[in-house]
């Protein structure tokens, strides 16, 4: 393990490298001595992928028990997403499509059109639009939000599952219409009837709203997790007649801006990461960790430099991996 001086005074930058341990376990093997079919190449790809984030999960401790809310920047094809589901649900002991109930949020975004693994959720979008951004923003946001409206006061625990269970339908009824007629007999009052989706009277209205503006003012609503894969998009698999899977692609190739990935890729996998880093600044929690995978990159390149220059300004320790063909920053302890 080799240090260099870093920028500022309180970083260091380490260079790691590629240790061999234990691999994940592989199901299938292939022959190198013929051309694989397009099905058998993304299966390729998709454990080597895996042992990847398995070894950078091992080395750095990724995903733990306090791991809640994460985001992966360039999920499709999902190969890291189900990895974190299934290291999720290894240590909270449920199944995918419970992970909710626990508090776990996991979101895909990516401009590709791509089903995410159970338990988790997606948005399609592009990176360089502030508008998407938004919606990844919001999505967390709301999903506090919801979660704040939830506790305690009609939520109840139930002791032997450790599940949220809502209070049953006809219970809501009930205490709405006894708060309805009450209304009626003071005269004081004033319900709407839009209020009694979300509580039972203008005072939990008022109640929920000051929540909201609560969840908007804290930072609870960030993420603990943030994994940047963006580059050139591996080969489709399905969805050829589907206009929503195959737009992307078609995108990728002729529209100007976008197609800079097939034909500069290496200045396209710079100016990725640096949309992704901005990304990452807004929806990090402080504390946190990033970690920004560059592939076909030259590490001699200046803006190389800049943007080492621009992490170690936004985290207290910025490690760096080199495996194969790529290029992995792992950003540890968020400033602010």
């Amino acid at each position: 393990m080799s240090a260099s001086p870093s920028p500022e005074n309180d970083t260091t930058t380490t260079t790691i490298p590629l240790q061999k341990q234990k691999e994940p376990p592989r199901y299938k093997s292939f022959d190198k001595f013929r051309k694989l079919t397009r099905r058998e190449e993304a299966e390729a790809i998709g454990q080597e992928y895996q042992y990847k984030i398995h070894h950078l999960d091992h080395t750095y401790n990724l995903v733990n028990s306090t791991t809640t809310k994460i985001l992966e920047i360039g999920f499709a094809p999902g190969h890291f997403l189900q990895y974190i589901i299934d290291r999720l649900c290894d240590i909270h002991r449920v199944d995918q499509d419970k992970l909710h109930l626990r508090g776990i949020m996991v979101l895909g975004f990516d401009i590709l059109f791509s089903r995410p693994p159970v338990g988790a959720s997606s948005i399609q979008g592009n990176v360089f639009s502030k508008f998407s951004r938004g919606l990844v923003e919001g999505h967390f946001r709301d999903a506090a939000r919801k979660r704040k409206r939830a506790v305690p006061a009609d939520l109840e625990t139930r002791d032997d599952d450790d599940e949220l269970v809502k209070m049953s339908y006809f219970d809501r009824e009930r205490q709405e219409a006894m708060v309805r007629e009450l209304a009626v007999e003071m005269g004081k009052l004033k319900i709407d009837d839009a209020s009694g989706k979300d509580g039972v009277d203008g005072a939990s209205a008022s109640e929920s709203e000051s929540s909201d503006h609560d969840c908007d003012n804290h930072d609870d609503w960030k993420v603990d997790l943030v994994l940047s894969d963006l580059a050139a998009p591996l080969r489709q698999q399905s969805g050829f007649y589907d206009h929503s899977v195959s737009n992307a692609y078609t995108r990728y190739n002729t529209k100007r801006g976008l197609n800079s990935v097939l034909l500069n890729p290496t200045k396209a996998s710079l100016d990725l990461a640096d949309a992704s880093v901005g990304l990452m600044d807004s929806v990090l929690q402080r504390g946190g960790t990033f970690v920004l995978r560059l592939t076909r990159i030259d590490t001699e390149d200046s803006e190389i430099e800049i943007l080492r220059r621009r992490l170690h300004h936004l985290f207290h320790r910025v490690d760096e991996i080199k495996m194969k063909n790529e290029f992995n920053f792992i950003c540890k302890d968020k400033k602010s």
